[in-house]
């Protein structure tokens, strides 16, 4: 049995995220946090371009996409948010660069 809740026996240290668990690095000892998804928190089927609310929470303060080790964004929402944001650029809605 893993001394972790919720992780694996077997993780490998270099990854930060091993099976939706987060890894807080301290100076000796390692802290997993399960980490949920926000999007499937709240059953969401589709994420909306126009919600600029939203996808703000997902961009850092120069205009990149937030890693989803940050976010605990799953892979299939990461993929469809990314998409999202690509479209309110397109729409305007969203800047390109910040300044």
């Amino acid at each position: 049995m893993s001394r972790y809740a919720g992780c694996p026996e077997e993780t490998n240290f270099r990854n930060l995220e091993i099976n939706n668990c987060f890894v807080f690095r301290y100076s000796n000892f390692e802290i997993y946090k399960n980490m949920q998804c926000f999007f499937c928190s709240q059953n969401s089927k589709t994420i909306d371009y126009k919600d600029i609310e939203l996808l703000k929470g997902f961009v850092s303060s120069q205009a990149k996409v937030v890693d989803p080790r940050y976010t605990g964004v799953c892979a299939k929402h990461q993929r469809m948010l990314s998409n999202a944001i690509k479209r309110a650029r397109i729409m305007g809605l969203l800047p390109f660069v910040k300044r």
